[in-house]
C-alpha cells in the first residue's frame, strides 16, 4: 500500500507489540526516499509478542493531530491479528480512551480496522470503528485475502489526504486498487495502482 501513495500525500507507520514503534514522529510526504524508508521499516517488523492496541491507537491519533490543519481528513488504517494483551486490555477502556482522544483533537479522523484471522474480537473492532467514523472488516485466512481487502476498500467512505498506517504481525498485501466514492461527504477519491494518471485527481494508497 505504501508504494503507490501520491507524492503529495502524507503518511506514517506505527508498529506495535508489547510497545509501539513509530517510523516517523509526524506525517511526512510520500517522496520516493520516504516510501523506500517506510518499506524497509515494515520489512523489519518481526514477532515480539504482545498486542498493545491502546498505545498504538493513541499514538496514531496523535500523529494525525500533529498536522496544523483540521480541514484535511486523516485516515487511520488499523491492522491486527489478535486481541489486546498488553497495557490497557479492557475493551471498554480502549473504546472510551480512543474515542475521547479522537474527539478532542484537531484532526478530522476516520478509524478503519482490518482484523486478520479467527483470533480477533470482531465485535470489539467493529464497535471501535463505528464509534470513530470508520468501518471494520474481518479477513479470513482460508479465502482470497487480497479480494477481501479490495472489498473492504470499496466500503471506505471518507475521503482523506493524510494517512497513518498501523501494522501488527500480519501480512502486508500489495497491489490493491479501487476507485472509491464517499456518499457521506460527496468526495470522489481515487486509489491508483499504476503510475500516476490525470484521471486520479484526489487519492493515493496501495
Amino acid at each position: 500500500m505504501i508504494s503507490s501513495l501520491d507524492r503529495n500525500a502524507k503518511f506514517s507507520i506505527v508498529g506495535f507489540n508489547y510497545a509501539t514503534t513509530a517510523w516517523r514522529n509526524k506525517l511526512v510526504r510520500a517522496t520516493n526516499y520516504n516510501v523506500e524508508e517506510a518499506r524497509s521499516f515494515i520489512s523489519r517488523i518481526s514477532a515480539g509478542g504482545g498486542t498493545n492496541m491502546h498505545a498504538a491507537l493513541l499514538d496514531a491519533i496523535e500523529l494525525c493531530n500533529s498536522e496544523s490543519s483540521s480541514t484535511v481528513p486523516c485516515m487511520i488504517m488499523f491492522m491486527t491479528d489478535g486481541t489486546a494483551t498488553v497495557g490497557v486490555t479492557e475493551e471498554s477502556r480502549i473504546l472510551a480512551d480512543v474515542t475521547k482522544s479522537r474527539q478532542q483533537g484537531n484532526a478530522n479522523i476516520a478509524l478503519n480496522v482490518i482484523g486478520f484471522g479467527a483470533g480477533i474480537s470482531y465485535s470489539f473492532l467493529s464497535r471501535l470503528s463505528v464509534l470513530n467514523s470508520g468501518i471494520a472488516r474481518q479477513i479470513f485466512e482460508d479465502t482470497d485475502a487480497a479480494f477481501q481487502m479490495q472489498g473492504f476498500f470499496d466500503e471506505v467512505t471518507f475521503a482523506f489526504f493524510d494517512i497513518c498506517f498501523i501494522y501488527t504481525l500480519v501480512q502486508v498485501f500489495q497491489g490493491l486498487t479501487k476507485n472509491l466514492c464517499s456518499p457521506l461527504l460527496q468526495y470522489r477519491m481515487q486509489i491508483p495502482f499504476a503510475p500516476y494518471n490525470k484521471e486520479f485527481q484526489l487519492f493515493r494508497l496501495v
